[in-house]
């Protein structure tokens, strides 16, 4: 014998009768459209990461990341465990500073 319970979709937030008790959607296409709705917040954190990082690089001089590139280049994985903050944050704090 099925139960049937009463709930509100996670997407729509109509209710529906869940035949199961996993259900969380009332239908294929509420749960395919909060699936793509997830993804499109993840890629707009990604595009927001991205703009910071390209902001941040544009304030340093052309020598600045040549040597940040010289420093990342010959340092060895242990020294790279040792490093507490990346080249970048430490490259724009002292530009800050200054």
């Amino acid at each position: 014998m099925t139960r049937l319970t009463g709930r509100a979709c996670k997407h729509c937030t109509n209710p529906f009768l869940a035949v199961r008790s996993n259900h969380r959607f009332c239908s294929t296409n509420c749960r395919v459209a909060n699936h793509r709705a997830g993804k499109k917040e993840e890629q707009e954190v990604q595009v927001t990461f991205v703009e910071y990082i390209s902001d941040a690089i544009s304030q340093l001089s052309y020598p600045e990341l040549v040597g940040a590139l010289g420093v990342l280049w010959a340092e060895t994985p242990e020294e790279m465990k040792e490093r507490k903050e990346s080249l970048l944050y430490t490259l724009l704090k002292k530009k800050q500073q200054q």
